[in-house]
């Protein structure tokens, strides 16, 4: 099963507005709020999707569905990605 992990060059940085993530090599930029920086924080390496979102345990579909949606658009973006047991 492959797991999360943030890539070690992104950085995160907390704004009045909320979290600023940036990748310096695609130079891709997202805000965030504590939610969505939260989710960041499980990407480690040790945990797949599902158990991420089994971890958050979301009080209904929506907040699931839209965590699932913000972690699948990081892993396009190069923010975090899918490692599997050799890495």
């Amino acid at each position: 099963m492959k797991r999360l992990l943030l890539e070690q060059r992104v950085k995160m940085r907390r704004e009045d507005f909320g979290i600023l993530v940036f990748n310096p090599e695609t130079f891709f930029v997202i805000t965030t709020n504590e939610s969505g920086r939260k989710l960041l924080k499980l990407c480690d390496g040790s945990r797949s999707l599902h158990e991420i979102l089994l971890s958050i345990r979301p009080r209904n579909k929506n907040i699931r569905n839209s965590a699932e949606s913000f972690l699948t658009k990081l892993i396009s973006a190069g923010i975090i990605r899918e490692v599997g047991d050799n890495e």
